[in-house]
């Protein structure tokens, strides 16, 4: 973008004399495998189109230019995981970036609860940031997937601080299935001493001997995340 600037803070005279030259361009050449990264966003293959969103993923912002290619991936490709993993590279390209926050925030539309799941971690990895896509993170709390409601909420409490927001998730720790109980725990890990509230349902669940082995793991990863020891049971 540096180059991008002082080309267009040239005089117009000297845009002019150079778009009239032969094989010279008015404005500088994209990234070359970032272009052709785009390009292979539209390979026949899934697989192959996994993989190019996990490139431009490791590329970072350097990537920027594949934001919208990226947008139009998660609305249009036929693929769970691709969708999934193109969201995965918004978040490491976007970084906070306004386009980003609507890409995450449209796609907690998606027909696929792992999509709307994967949005609602976008949104949660911006905290305050990711205000823009507050309504949609609030109608998501009613989604009927509990994992992916349960990621809007602790999106929603670490934009807010709304203890209401950690609460719903504390409920899931108590009542929920295996699935929705480690899926709680994970979260609460990741918003870590925030949510030190639920560290009584946490210990509960540590000590569940009735609950299975990756619950009772995500509980105790929670609770060293708040700097809490594991109660035996």
């Amino acid at each position: 973008m540096n180059a991008l600037c002082k080309l267009l803070c040239c005089s117009l005279t000297l845009l002019a004399l150079t778009a009239c030259e032969p094989g010279v361009s008015a404005t500088p050449a994209a990234n070359p495998e970032v272009a052709r990264l785009i390009a292979e966003l539209d390979d026949a293959e899934a697989p192959k189109r996994i993989a190019t969103t996990q490139r431009l993923r490791a590329l970072g912002p350097e990537a920027s230019a594949a934001l919208p290619e990226l947008a139009r991936v998660v609305r249009e490709d036929p693929s769970q995981m691709v969708r999934s993993t193109a969201l995965w590279a918004v978040g490491s390209i976007g970084a906070g970036s306004p386009e980003a926050i609507a890409i995450f925030g449209a796609a907690l539309g998606d027909e696929e609860a792992e999509v709307r799941r994967q949005a609602g971690l976008g949104l949660l990895d911006l905290g305050e940031a990711a205000a823009p896509a507050r309504e949609a993170l609030v109608r998501a709390t009613g989604d009927a997937n509990t994992p992916v409601a349960a990621t809007a909420h602790a999106a929603l409490f670490r934009m807010t601080g709304d203890a209401e927001h950690l609460r719903a998730i504390d409920g899931m720790l108590r009542t929920g299935s295996d699935e929705t109980r480690e899926n709680a725990a994970l979260l609460i890990a990741i918003l870590g001493p925030s949510a030190r509230a639920s560290v009584d349902s946490l210990r509960a669940l540590a000590a569940d001997a009735k609950a299975s082995g990756l619950a009772r793991g995500a509980a105790v990863s929670a609770l060293n995340s708040m700097g809490e020891p594991r109660v035996a049971p």
